[in-house]
């Protein structure tokens, strides 16, 4: 779907389908992302470890704040740290992360920072360029500890979305 329209009538035509559906949207304003976000029971926002991200991840909780208003409802705002390289845990950038966050949460927005951590794995990048999905790669070290970072990911969401199925009301 890529017009206001055809996501409504995406959606409108899953509705009860799935459990859950999972959307990407453009980080950049538009009518998209916002009509993305307005019919969405959660917004996930990747955060690498770096400034334009945490300001990005900042802009992500403002702007889902702003349409959950709108709407006169909480849109909760996750946030999932993606492509760490295990060095750059000791960058000031990652260090920053979690206060930042927290700060958030301390002014009013329904942020989290997630648990869960994605680290830089050649075997996501072979996803990427098209080579197999972590189900299809061989089971190496790395595939298994990146099955292990997914199977993570999918319970905390999980646990999220079931923990905040009465402040958005159609999960």
């Amino acid at each position: 779907a890529a017009t206001q329209r055809s996501i409504e009538t995406v959606l409108a035509d899953q509705d009860g389908v799935y459990d859950v559906i999972l959307m990407d949207s453009p980080g950049v304003d538009s009518v998209i992302r916002d009509t993305i976000i307005r019919n969405c029971d959660l917004v996930l926002t990747p955060i690498q470890p770096n400034q334009d991200e945490i300001k990005a991840a900042g802009e992500a909780a403002t702007i889902t704040a702003d349409i959950g208003d709108r709407q006169r409802r909480t849109i909760p705002h996750l946030n999932v740290v993606t492509r760490v390289a295990l060095p750059g845990r000791a960058l000031e950038a990652y260090r920053l992360i979690r206060p930042f966050i927290a700060n958030l949460r301390d002014n009013g927005y329904e942020s989290t920072l997630m648990e869960t951590e994605f680290t830089e794995r050649n075997c996501y990048r072979e996803i990427r360029n098209g080579l197999g999905t972590l189900q299809m790669l061989e089971l190496t070290d790395p595939v298994m500890k990146g099955r292990a970072e997914v199977t993570a990911f999918v319970a905390e969401l999980d646990r999220h979305l079931a923990a905040n199925r009465e402040k958005v009301g159609n999960v």
